[in-house]
């Protein structure tokens, strides 16, 4: 049996039984070691909190702090701290459950402040402000509360559903996600993308950082990042769980998607894999029908904009 089956299996009776999303939610907190502060995974974070304020730069309001929204908050709200620290107004994260703890987030601090002492932070975010940073230290000595750092930060953290976004108390210069728009069921991506249209100001941005490689991957060395792709959607239907839902988009749909809900894709980074990722795989539809060069991209960033109203 292939490695990720033995991921992939225990997720799928776990996501069909009574209370099941608790004992998953148990099994990471206890004995998965997924919820470890890595550096992998803290220069990852820093790493799109550092994409979102280039793109801000490039084609947002230069002189103005941006307002911020998150998309997807997860155990450890990294990026929203990057922001803060870097001068944006507010920083508001929206997540359909809140994993987060007190423990966790000290954890969380303690690792900025040794990034920080390794020039790490700095690295990653060179803009990070002297009065923001300040704040954040004395804060961590005072052993102030997550809670109570968050609010002097500007940090709102937020219960909602993805697929509609929550009201907000103000139009919000910059949505951003960071590896959750390929977690979000593709039925439901028109209205959330229709919801960033509505909640960014004019000349507001979405910035989108999407991994297209099968998540699986991950868990398993010996797997094609595009193994997934080889499956039915039938097929898909019964593999895939509500703990690791992957709705397999292509860049190419990324696009059209955005389009369609007036968000036109105006930048974009791609990272794409090999011509031999595709030529081992037996495609199924509808990817056997794609181009190589869309089927290929691995990871994207994409940054759209909301137009201005004009004036007459």
């Amino acid at each position: 049996m292939p490695h990720w089956y033995l991921k992939a299996i225990p997720q799928k009776i776990l996501s069909l039984l009574p209370g099941g999303k608790a004992l998953h939610h148990l099994l990471q907190r206890r004995f998965m070691g997924s919820l470890e502060i890595t550096d992998f995974f803290l220069e990852d974070r820093l790493s799109h909190a550092g994409r979102h304020l280039k793109a801000w730069r490039s084609l947002g309001d230069k002189d103005k702090a941006p307002v911020c929204l998150e998309i997807g908050t997860g155990w450890y709200p990294v990026v929203p701290l990057g922001l803060a620290l870097c001068g944006a107004a507010r920083v508001y994260s929206v997540d359909v459950n809140h994993y987060t703890s007190e423990e966790l987030q000290q954890r969380l601090f303690q690792a900025l402040i040794v990034a920080a002492e390794q020039k790490l932070l700095q690295t990653y975010l060179p803009d990070i402000e002297s009065d923001k940073w300040k704040i954040f230290q004395e804060g961590i000595r005072a052993g102030l509360s997550s809670t109570e750092l968050y609010a002097k930060l500007n940090i709102h953290l937020i219960k909602g559903e993805a697929a509609t976004l929550p009201a907000m108390p103000e139009e919000i210069d910059l949505i951003h996600s960071n590896n959750t728009f390929e977690h979000i069921p593709s039925e439901e991506l028109p209205s959330l993308l229709l919801a960033i249209r509505d909640r960014l100001a004019a000349g507001g941005l979405s910035s989108h950082y999407i991994d297209l490689t099968d998540h699986y991957s991950y868990f398993d060395s010996r797997l094609s990042p595009l193994n997934y792709l080889r499956f039915s959607a039938s097929q898909w239907h019964w593999i895939e769980n509500s703990f690791q839902s992957q709705n397999r988009l292509r860049v190419n749909q990324w696009w059209e998607l955005m389009a369609k809900a007036g968000l036109p894709v105006l930048w974009q980074e791609n990272e794409s894999g090999e011509s031999k990722d595709l030529a081992k795989l037996p495609l199924a539809s509808p990817f056997k029908e794609m181009r190589d060069e869309e089927m290929l991209v691995r990871y994207t960033h994409l940054v759209s904009q909301k137009q201005k109203t004009r004036k007459n």
